[in-house]
């Protein structure tokens, strides 16, 4: 059996943009003569915000946490960035920034 299940959404106000995304994943499997195993049990959080500076140039900062519940040692990640971003393409339906910054 596997579960998956992902969510974003978006803020969008004047110059400030916030997205907010989620997901998880959990899958068991079950061999002829065994109990049930987890197999995966993943999980991730990201937030994003960007404020507009003027037509080329937007500030943003970020920030990214990724979990597996079957981590032997416990190790998960967590990332945090901040810098500049340029619209390389901006309209109704499609945008790309190209951001720039320490992570």
């Amino acid at each position: 059996m596997t579960l998956s299940v992902n969510e974003s959404s978006t803020y969008l106000k004047n110059a400030n943009k916030l997205v907010l995304k989620g997901g998880i994943i959990y899958k068991t499997s079950r061999d002829k003569g065994e109990s049930i195993g987890v197999d995966t049990e993943k999980g991730s959080v990201a937030i994003r915000y960007d404020r507009e500076l003027n037509d080329t140039v937007n500030f943003f900062t970020s920030g990214n946490y990724n979990y597996s519940g079957l981590n032997d040692v416990s190790i998960n990640t967590l990332k945090g960035a901040l810098g500049a971003g340029f619209p390389v393409i901006k309209n109704e339906t499609t945008e790309l920034i190209l951001s720039m910054g320490p992570s």
